[in-house]
């Protein structure tokens, strides 16, 4: 693969950001030969794009590299972490390379930390499951963070006394409430993206799924107070099922 596709892809992705066609008219009216090419690395790399952000942000390659675009860094990334590795040699692959330790670094922490799942078959239904977020107390307080978001336009619902199933049902879009069950826990619609927001590239809050942040974390510094019974779920093999509950003793 010649560093034109990837240039030619991370047009069609800017172009595509700027509301100038799909992706499809964009890549089969251009003149490039390998078309087919061009189209997977773009529908690819737009699959993981909140992931591939969230490293360019962090690891501030842009600002190390100012010769490298927004769109083609993160095509460059997704090869890079994601597929086969840089195809072609030449200045991208000593780029990326360059910045190599420091990427699959933050890869595989801002990896771990994305929720297991984010929509889950069932017999019912497809059914989305919550976006869950951890405060970094750390860093801030719930209440500092509950500011922010509802600064950001979110609306805060104080009620935190349902399921999780019935959570995903009743949310509406920009709402957000406290778990019911773990402190510095906040929820909010199914694909909720807060990859962009201050609190986010700051580290003051991490995505995290729940099951997550019982087995614990070193940024926790409170005890969970389990105060009833509830259930965890997990997505295994696009099922929604149950995967352990906890009682209080």
């Amino acid at each position: 693969m010649s560093a034109s596709i990837y240039k030619l892809a991370a047009n069609i992705i800017r172009r595509c950001d700027s509301k100038e066609g799909s992706i499809k008219s964009l890549v089969f009216g251009s003149r490039c030969v390998q078309k087919k090419k061009v189209y997977a690395l773009v529908c690819e790399t737009l699959k993981k794009r909140d992931l591939l952000q969230a490293v360019l942000d962090q690891s501030k390659l842009l600002s190390a590299e100012p010769k490298l675009s927004p769109t083609l860094a993160l095509v460059l990334l997704y090869d890079f972490l994601l597929g086969k590795g840089i195809c072609c040699g030449g200045p991208l692959k000593r780029i990326v390379h360059k910045h190599k330790i420091v990427l699959r670094q933050l890869y595989l922490q801002l990896h771990s930390q994305e929720p297991t799942a984010t929509a889950a078959s069932t017999a019912e239904g497809n059914i989305s499951l919550p976006r869950y977020i951890r405060i970094n107390v750390l860093k801030i307080t719930k209440r500092e963070a509950i500011r922010k978001f509802k600064e950001l336009g979110y609306l805060y619902k104080r009620d935190g006394t349902i399921s999780d199933r019935q959570l995903v049902d009743s949310m509406a879009p920009q709402t957000f409430q406290q778990d019911s069950d773990i402190p510095n826990l906040l929820i909010f619609p199914p694909g909720t993206n807060v990859t962009q927001t201050s609190l986010y590239q700051d580290g003051a809050v991490f995505l995290q799924d729940k099951v997550r942040v019982l087995y614990g974390s070193p940024f926790m510094t409170e005890k969970i107070p389990i105060k009833m019974e509830f259930v965890l779920h997990l997505t295994i093999g696009y099922r929604f099922v149950e995967v352990f509950s906890v009682k209080e003793t």
